[in-house]
Formats: C-alpha cells, structure tokens, sequence
C-alpha cells in the first residue's frame, strides 16, 4: 500500500500468491534459497510490491547518478558500459531481470560495494554428530562434505542483519585499495577487471583508477561524493522513500570501545 500497488486479485477471487501478505518467520522454509532435497537452485521470484518497490529505488538512484555524474567527468574516470542483462520472453510484470525493473544508472548512486552481502551460519543444528560446516568464499557456508546448507533469507521487521562497514573512514578506505590495488599479477598489479560482474561495481572500478592514479585530492573528493553520499543533500531525498535508516547502536559501541 505503502508503494501504491494493490495485491492482484485472480478471477476466483483469490489473492494471488506472490502478493499474499505473510508473518515475517525467519526460520520458515518459505524463506529458504537453497533446500537440500528441494529446490535445485536459489531463483524465487520476487513479489510483484517488491519488484515495483526496485523500480521505485532505481529511479531515485537515476536522480542521485544525475548529481555525482559531473564530479565523475570531472575526475575524468572511465567506466565501461554495464552489460546488459539477458532477454527474457516473460511479459514484463512477470519478469525480474531489468526489462522490469530498467537499467541502472552508470554514475555510482546508490551501493558503495555489493548487494549481496555477509552471511552467517549456526553450527549447533543439523544432524547429530554432523562437522560444522565450512566457509564457501565470503559470502557462504557449504556443509563438510561440500554439500549446501539451508540458507534463509533475513526478511520483514526485526529480522537480524549483519551490519557491514565496507568504507571506515578515509585513511581506512584508502588502506585498503592500495592493499588490492597492487601484486594481483595483472598488467597494472590491481586486481582483475575481467572477472564475471566486476563491471556493475562502479565504485569499485572508479576506486580502482583513483588509487592507480595516486592523486590525493580526488581520492578525497571521490570519498566525500560517492562513499560519504552527501554532497548533494542525496541522504534527505532517499529518506523521502524510506531509503535512510540511521543505527544509534554502533555509534554507541563505537564510542564505548574507544
């Protein structure tokens, strides 16, 4: 209601299932991306409200990308084209690649890094007598023998969310791009542009020339346009849409600790 999207009613007058309003249940199965015995693969398709809801934060990351994309020019950083996503038959209220949603802005607008997240696992479940499962990269866990896990994704009101600071600070954010941008055995030491995705991490690649570049001041015009996000007064335009949540607890356990 929120996003002005009524749920759509089939001819039996039934609300149809992808628009069915359920109890947030981090633990139900409805939530669970890979179900050994299941479903072979993660792909679920996303509720119409939410598909509308992407629409609706694309189209203010075209907004904010309209502001940065002279500071970008300016900085005179190059940025290839994002390739454009796979076609689909599906008619368009019924698909989830961008011919539903549209293209995302080349400017960075929006994420610093990437969408996909951390991930964390609980070790005192599973059949008894079961090893604790294994890391699969940085974003997973597999089960010992390489198998997967249940894997639940964090849905509705009160569900936990691991809180991720990609970018801590200028000096901490500078550190860690001259750490990747060297000894990677690339023809400029960085790490590789070519691997499968690297191209939708704008930010990223963006810091990637600016840290080879080794200008301090448009490392700091970079960091305060594009990670501290508020040049522009971006930070009071997402909140008109619910896109700005400010946390007092880890300020506070911030604070404590120092």
């Amino acid at each position: 209601e929120e996003l002005g999207v009524e749920p759509r009613i089939l001819p039996c007058g039934n609300v149809a299932e992808e628009d069915e309003d359920r109890e947030p249940d981090l633990f139900s199965g409805h939530h669970a991306d890979a179900v050994p015995g299941a479903r072979p693969h993660g792909y679920m398709r996303l509720p119409r409200r939410e598909r509308h809801a992407l629409r609706k934060l694309l189209a203010a990351m075209h907004e904010v990308a309209s502001k940065r994309g002279p500071v970008l020019e300016q900085l005179d950083i190059r940025l290839d084209p994002i390739p454009d996503a796979p076609s689909r038959d599906d008619d368009s209220d019924f698909s989830d690649d961008e011919s539903c949603h549209g293209p995302r802005p080349h400017c960075p607008a929006y994420f610093n890094s990437y969408s996909n997240g951390k991930c964390a696992v609980r070790t005192e479940i599973g059949p008894r007598g079961e090893v604790p499962p294994l890391p699969a990269g940085v974003h997973g866990f597999v089960r010992d023998g390489g198998a997967p896990l249940w894997t639940l994704l964090c849905k509705g009101p009160g569900a936990p969310v691991l809180l991720h600071y990609a970018n801590c600070g200028f000096e901490a954010w500078r550190g860690k791009y001259e750490l990747i941008c060297g000894g990677h055995g690339t023809e400029d030491g960085a790490f590789s542009t070519t691997r499968e995705g690297i191209a939708e991490m704008r930010s990223h690649i963006a810091a990637r020339q600016l840290t080879l570049r080794g200008q301090e001041e448009d490392l700091i015009r970079f960091y305060r346009t594009f990670v501290l996000g508020d040049e522009f007064d971006e930070m009071a335009y997402l909140a008109q849409f619910g896109l700005v949540l400010r946390l007092k607890a880890p300020k506070a356990r911030l604070e404590a600790i120092r």
